[in-house]
């Protein structure tokens, strides 16, 4: 993935060299004509002093893209949400979309890849994503009544055998 160098970037500052992890929520469902936001994790070594944000779509440089940061230390590290506004997606927008993340200073670092969002845009798409949550939330409901009367049954069981032992004795 991204292996095109002509990918738009952005640079984020931070507070000298160090270790990156990036990661990305894995798929998102739109409809057509609404704005998705993507999010890229990226988890830094405080002594980074900048680090390089790149964006690309099935292996293609985004255009047009816009990016934003929240940085925020924690315990000795830096993290950063970077995010990819897509405004007024279209079933083109569908796709994988990778963020990389590369120390530039104060020395290049190897390059981090991001695990991949997948777009998914369309009607369908968005009708199945309700549905399988709609299915889910029946399959808990279902699940959870079956315990009840599972331990209902149970308990009932119980009652009789301690009824049986109390009569014997």
């Amino acid at each position: 993935p991204c292996t095109h160098l002509n990918l738009m970037s952005v640079y984020v500052s931070l507070p000298n060299l160090g270790i990156l992890s990036v990661w990305q929520i894995p798929e998102i469902t739109a409809k057509e004509g609404t704005n998705v936001i993507i999010t890229c994790h990226i988890k830094a070594d405080s002594h980074v002093g900048r680090i390089m944000v790149k964006w690309c779509q099935d292996n293609q440089t985004v255009p047009n893209s816009t990016t934003s940061y929240q940085r925020s230390p924690v315990n000795g590290s830096v993290r950063i949400n970077a995010t990819l506004h897509l405004l007024s997606v279209h079933l083109n927008h569908s796709g994988i979309y990778y963020c990389t993340a590369q120390v530039d200073l104060p020395t290049l670092g190897p390059v981090e890849f991001g695990n991949g969002t997948h777009v998914y845009v369309g009607e369908l798409y968005f009708l199945l994503a309700l549905f399988s949550f709609h299915f889910f939330l029946r399959t808990v409901n279902a699940l959870y009544t079956f315990l009840v009367l599972k331990m209902s049954n149970e308990q009932s069981k119980m009652m009789n055998i301690y009824t049986s032992l109390s009569k014997q004795l």
